[in-house]
């Protein structure tokens, strides 16, 4: 595992927000609950997406479209060795 991964997964929030998304994909303002600082949130959600950990996805409910934030299969096999 890279190193700069290690560093991440040590940082605050980004553990909680990777075991949220591992149960399904969700919405930023699901998100939200687990760190209530959007800047805060903006900027780990960018950081975990520039590690490949998670990407963004356009999901449809009915008419309307929305992003959700899910895992990447790197995300995934982090998550294996986390449990």
């Amino acid at each position: 595992m890279d190193r700069n991964i290690f560093k991440l997964l040590g940082q605050k929030f980004t553990i909680k927000l990777l075991e949220s998304l591992a149960e399904l994909p969700k919405r930023y303002s699901q998100l939200s609950d687990i760190c209530s600082n959007d800047r805060t949130l903006s900027l780990k959600l960018r950081e975990l997406e520039k590690n490949k950990l998670i990407e963004t996805a356009l999901s449809k409910d009915g008419k309307k479209s929305f992003i959700v934030y899910k895992l990447t299969e790197k995300g995934i096999e982090i998550m294996e060795r986390v449990d």
